[in-house]
């Protein structure tokens, strides 16, 4: 079993780093008047690709049967920036919905709100 999920973590880690970078260099520096969910997609992006930065290190814990080799410091930040990750990726597709919510439901007062 281990010997498909370490190929698949590298090829959703290169794909998904990859396509992130895409995301984040179109969103900053191709499209001139951003709006709200654009801000939204940017920065659910980031998280997604800190998030990917640290999955190399998670698939080397596994190929390891589950000894750290990287010790405590980056044992630590990687834990933290995986919960990070969780929240912050929830937070703003939840920010993403009650946005579009109120765009349709509250047509006429949402430009005012947002």
């Amino acid at each position: 079993m281990k010997f498909l999920i370490l190929p698949l973590f590298g090829i959703v880690c290169i794909v998904g780093l990859l396509g992130n970078a895409l995301i984040m260099y179109i969103m900053q520096f191709k499209i001139r008047q951003k709006s709200i969910t654009d801000i939204y997609v940017t920065n659910l992006a980031v998280a997604d690709f800190i998030f990917l930065f640290m999955l190399p290190f998670w698939a080397i814990e596994m190929g390891m049967n589950g000894r750290w080799i990287f010790g405590r410091v980056l044992c630590k930040s990687t834990s933290g920036s995986t919960y990070v990750y969780m929240y912050a990726s929830v937070f703003f597709l939840a920010a993403m919905s009650v946005d579009r919510l109120f765009a349709v439901v509250f047509y006429g007062h949402s430009q005012k709100l947002r």
